[in-house]
């Protein structure tokens, strides 16, 4: 299932060129996953209470139209990947105008988080597996480990010195 969100874009949201700043597509998309987790029967202090936290690996979004002020926004989101444990999820947002008019679309790769253990969390409770399901694609696809090693870049530490 598709869950929608509307969003109208405030002066706060636009950069210099007085459209609505690249920054803002995430922070858009990133409120319309949490109201979309809220209707899953997941708000904050549920997932407070199971010890489980989102943690995203990956966020990707292609800009397609500039959105101008005073615009009011469809998102569109839902769940395009899961494991079978639940674990591993990416989503799949597409953001219109309220004439259709497709803006932008965002992906984004990540896993749950045990909040008692401060790591990737080894299943999910049954509650939020079920819940989660609410809004998944009708093409969802199986994630499993080995998606995690697909993600580019690999992070490369360096010494302290070559910092300055």
């Amino acid at each position: 299932m598709i869950y929608k969100t509307k969003i109208k874009v405030r002066w706060s949201d636009l950069d210099a060129n007085q459209h609505l700043a690249n920054s803002q597509f995430l922070n858009f998309t990133s409120a319309a996953r949490m109201e979309a987790l809220e209707f899953c029967g997941l708000p904050l202090h549920r997932l407070y209470e199971l010890h489980r936290g989102p943690v995203i690996l990956e966020e990707k979004i292609n800009y397609y139209k500039e959105v101008m002020p005073g615009r009011t926004l469809i998102i569109h989101t839902e769940i395009d990947g899961f494991s079978s444990n639940g674990v591993l999820f990416s989503f799949k947002q597409n953001i219109y105008s309220e004439e259709g008019l497709h803006h932008a679309h965002a992906t984004l790769f990540g896993c749950w988080l045990n909040m008692q253990e401060r790591k990737m969390a080894k299943d999910l409770p049954e509650e939020m597996l079920e819940s989660l399901k609410k809004i998944l694609s009708k093409n969802v696809r199986e994630l499993n480990f080995q998606d995690i090693k697909k993600l580019n870049p690999k992070p490369q530490n360096i010494h302290l010195e070559e910092l300055l």
